[in-house]
């Protein structure tokens, strides 16, 4: 998760300083040609995440996260290729971990289904004499919780159970303040990269604000491929 951070970050660093280069060289005519025309896109993204806890000695919980959405970014000037892009995706969230290490015996098994809601802020770079496009960007990322279940599984061949926990249910949690909470709110920052009319792709990283629980946040990479038009 770390690495992926890193990457984003300079990636997007990386794609900015290489384009505006790119520009000084070519000279004001070329800059004043990006287009500022919006477009649509339909994503699918790759998630690693990590629930990240602030608790003294606790360790940080990696899982894996797949989203499906669609996107539409809408120009703010039009003297310049700055725009914002509003989305709305579908993202499910899971893990599966071994209870006991070194044992075979009992696993526990975590699924979770999101409404998310990227807003980005996108300068676009278009690569002289290419197909080429860099857009580098940062936002805010808002996530809607709509369920999230945990399972613990044990069978050692004498003995087995089953216990399924709503993450949302105060009930089944025990008390209000372990319960989860529903809406987040975070940051974003990455890089996107077109490719021709119709392909884009993306890396970015971000953290949350608010906290999914007591002194845990949510800190998620983020690898995509769109399709533009």
């Amino acid at each position: 998760m770390k690495r992926l951070k890193y990457l984003a970050t300079i990636a997007m660093m990386v794609a900015s300083l290489n384009a505006s280069a790119q520009f000084a060289n070519v000279g004001k005519s070329s800059v004043s040609s990006a287009s500022t025309e919006g477009w649509n896109t339909i994503w699918a993204e790759w998630n690693p995440s990590s629930f990240l806890n602030d608790a003294k000695d606790a360790d940080n919980q990696s899982f894996t996260g797949l989203s499906l959405g669609y996107s539409r970014a809408f120009s703010v000037m039009s003297s310049h290729p700055l725009f914002v892009e509003a989305g709305l995706g579908l993202q499910y969230s899971f893990y599966k971990e071994s209870l006991y290490e070194g044992y075979d015996d009992g696993d526990e098994i975590f699924n979770m289904f999101s409404l998310k809601l990227p807003v980005n802020l996108i300068y676009k770079f278009e690569i002289p004499n290419s197909s080429v496009s860099i857009m580098p960007f940062l936002g805010l990322a808002l996530r809607f919780n709509l369920s999230a279940n945990s399972k613990s599984e044990y069978n050692d061949g004498y003995y087995a159970s089953t216990e399924k926990f709503n993450l949302f249910d105060k009930d089944d949690m025990g008390s209000s303040k372990e319960t989860w909470n529903r809406f987040q709110i975070g940051w974003q920052i990455g890089t996107k990269v077109g490719i021709g009319k119709n392909f884009i792709l993306g890396l970015s990283y971000g953290t949350d604000f608010s906290e999914i629980a007591d002194d845990i946040k949510v800190g998620a990479g983020t690898i995509s491929l769109g399709y533009a038009f």
